[in-house]
């Protein structure tokens, strides 16, 4: 879910340094974060509280149960920020986004960690 965030905010050149700027470019301007947001002040009270409510089980197992932390964690020395509403929004605003018919979960990860590569589609990031 970090990783993915940090996509989304583009924000991926803080874990992999400069090949992931133009990515970070990329995602700034589709802008999916500042839908969020803007989204997230209005929404009805009752699909606030339920998001919320998602919100903060995913931040009660962050500060519940560090030791179960995935290892990338340990390995990058970062721990996970906050879980909001604004991130649980834009993550299905992302997965909405049109993809090639071949897009996999690797090929998410891969976005996350590597430059986009546009000669093959499945390596193509949204």
């Amino acid at each position: 879910m970090h990783l993915i965030r940090l996509l989304i905010q583009g924000r991926t050149a803080e874990l992999a340094g400069y090949p992931a700027l133009d990515q970070d470019r990329r995602m700034r301007t589709i802008g999916l974060d500042r839908l969020a947001r803007r989204q997230a002040a209005i929404l009805n009270p009752g699909n606030a509280a339920l998001f919320q409510k998602y919100a903060d089980g995913v931040n009660a197992f962050i500060v519940t149960a560090p030791q179960a932390l995935h290892l990338e964690f340990r390995l990058a020395g970062i721990s996970p920020e906050p879980w909001t509403v604004t991130d649980s929004l834009s993550l299905l605003y992302f997965w909405v986004l049109p993809r090639p018919p071949t897009w996999t979960r690797k090929s998410s990860s891969r976005c996350c960690c590597a430059p986009w590569d546009t000669t093959e589609p499945a390596g193509s990031c949204p």
